[in-house]
C-alpha cells in the first residue's frame, strides 16, 4: 500500500499499539507496514490503512487515542472474566493439649499437620504465578516438599506404560479464541514480557502467533508461550 510515512515513523506507531514493546526500526518500509497492519489487526483496529495514509503529525495522536480505547476495552473484558475471590471461613485456634494427651495424639497430629501443609502448598502454588513473585514461588516449593510424606524403601512406584499416540504436549487449536488474559506477569524488559503484551482477549490463537512473528519473534516461542501461559492460567483459551 502507498504511504508517505517513513519506516521509523511506522515503527513508532507500532510501538504505541504495543505499549512500546515493538519500537525497533524495521529493515525495510514494506516490513514496517506489514508489521503495523498485523499488530493493528490483532488489536481489532479496522481502519489501519487509513492511519498510514495520514501525515505523521496526525497519525501519532490518532493511534494514541486508539490505543487508549483498546486498553479500556481489554481491562473491561478481563475484569468480567475474573471469578470473585473466595473468603476463607474463620477457624478458631485449637486449645493446647496436656503433655500426656499430646504424646497419645502425636501420630494423628503429624498426619493432620501434613494435610494442612499440603493444603497450604496447593494454595501457595496457585497464587504464586499470579503475583509473579519469585519468593512466593520458592515458598510454594518449600511447602510442597514439607507436605510430601517420607517414601518407603520397600514400596516402589509402579511403572507406567506409555500409551501409543499419546503426546506430552496438547496440540494447539489455532482457530480457538483467547477468552481472557490476566495482567502481564512476566519480567519487564524480557522477551516473554514483550510477547505476553501481544495477547488480546477475543483474538484467535493463530492471530497471536502471527502478531509475534510480525514483531520479530519465532513462531515456536509463541506456541510455547500459549502452552505455558494456559497451563499457568495466565490466559484462558475457549
Amino acid at each position: 500500500m502507498q504511504t508517505n510515512l517513513t519506516s521509523a515513523q511506522i515503527s513508532t506507531l507500532s510501538g504505541i499499539l504495543t505499549s512500546g514493546r515493538v519500537a525497533a526500526r524495521a529493515a525495510t518500509k514494506e516490513v514496517a507496514v506489514k508489521r503495523f497492519l498485523a499488530i493493528a489487526e490483532m488489536n481489532g483496529v479496522e481502519n489501519a490503512p487509513d492511519l498510514l495514509a495520514m501525515t505523521f503529525e496526525v497519525a501519532k495522536p490518532t493511534v494514541e487515542l486508539v490505543k487508549k480505547a483498546i486498553d479500556e476495552r481489554d481491562a473491561a473484558i478481563t475484569a468480567d472474566a475474573q471469578p470473585p475471590a473466595e473468603v476463607a471461613p474463620f477457624a478458631p485456634a485449637p486449645s493446647q493439649p496436656s503433655p500426656g494427651l499430646a504424646r497419645l495424639r502425636a501420630a494423628r497430629n503429624a498426619e493432620e499437620l501434613r494435610r494442612e501443609t499440603a493444603a497450604a502448598a496447593a494454595q501457595a502454588t496457585a497464587l504464586a504465578p499470579l503475583v509473579g513473585n519469585p519468593s512466593a514461588r520458592r515458598a510454594a516449593l518449600e511447602l510442597g516438599r514439607m507436605a510430601e510424606p517420607k517414601p518407603s524403601r520397600a514400596a516402589k512406584a509402579p511403572k507406567t506404560e506409555k500409551v501409543e499416540g499419546e503426546s506430552a504436549r496438547t496440540k494447539l487449536d489455532t482457530t480457538a479464541t483467547i477468552a481472557a488474559v490476566v495482567a502481564n506477569p512476566k519480567q519487564p524488559g524480557s522477551r516473554s514480557h514483550a510477547r505476553f503484551a501481544l495477547y488480546r482477549a477475543g483474538a484467535t490463537v493463530q492471530q497471536f502467533i502471527d502478531a509475534c512473528v510480525a514483531a520479530g519473534f519465532p513462531a515456536r516461542e509463541a506456541k510455547a508461550d500459549l502452552s505455558w501461559d494456559r497451563r499457568k492460567q495466565f490466559i484462558t483459551i475457549a
